[in-house]
């Protein structure tokens, strides 16, 4: 294995790591917006129901 051909392969590893955390940020920040809108919805019904 020449130097390069290490080199693209760690390029590529890093790559597909980085789409990971990106897809992990993604459906973290989805759940973030799940339970907020839950907690607010529930606020205002409960403002709307008194």
């Amino acid at each position: 294995m020449t130097r390069t051909e290490s080199e693209s392969a760690m390029t590529k590893a890093q790559s597909r790591g980085a789409r990971t955390n990106h897809h992990l940020t993604r459906v973290t920040m989805l759940a973030l917006a799940a339970l907020i809108g839950a907690q607010w919805l529930a606020s205002a019904a409960g403002i709307g129901g008194h």
